[in-house]
């Protein structure tokens, strides 16, 4: 009966969303009718909040981890990668200080170093990786 009732919990009422209170006032109107026993009332609701805190979790993490394959598939630059840029971009604003402060104290022009950095690639599949190693 038991198993029955868990099930009955999970697809009618949704554990995920119960509130304690709510979770009692099932509990007791299990109870009123017969279908569960008052000494088992406190256990029944701690396992109605405990499944409910369970398929919590668990609806957060497929969440989680549908967002980012979505996020992967449409190619959305990353947080790492977006901070990634923002230092490149601070160190070549400090590149044009250093010239600009540079060539106003000086006749000639300065010759700037030019640092060609080529842009970061996606790592390799594995079949990739062992292709290119001559596996």
């Amino acid at each position: 009966m038991r198993t029955l009732l868990e099930k009955t919990l999970d697809l009618a009422f949704g554990a995920a969303a119960l509130t304690r209170e709510k979770a009692q006032e099932l509990v007791d109107d299990l109870v009123r009718r017969g279908e569960a026993a008052r000494e088992e009332s406190g256990t029944l609701v701690e396992d109605i909040l405990r499944r409910g805190q369970k398929q919590r979790e668990e609806l957060q993490a497929v969440v989680q981890r549908e967002v980012t394959e979505a996020l992967i598939r449409v190619n959305i630059a990353t947080r790492e990668d977006l901070s990634r840029l923002e230092r490149r971009i601070q160190e070549l604003e400090a590149q044009v200080e250093d010239l600009r402060a540079g060539s106003s104290g000086s006749t000639a022009p300065a010759q700037p170093e030019i640092a060609v950095v080529p842009p970061e690639t996606p790592p390799a599949s594995k079949s990739e990786a062992q292709l290119s190693a001559g596996q």
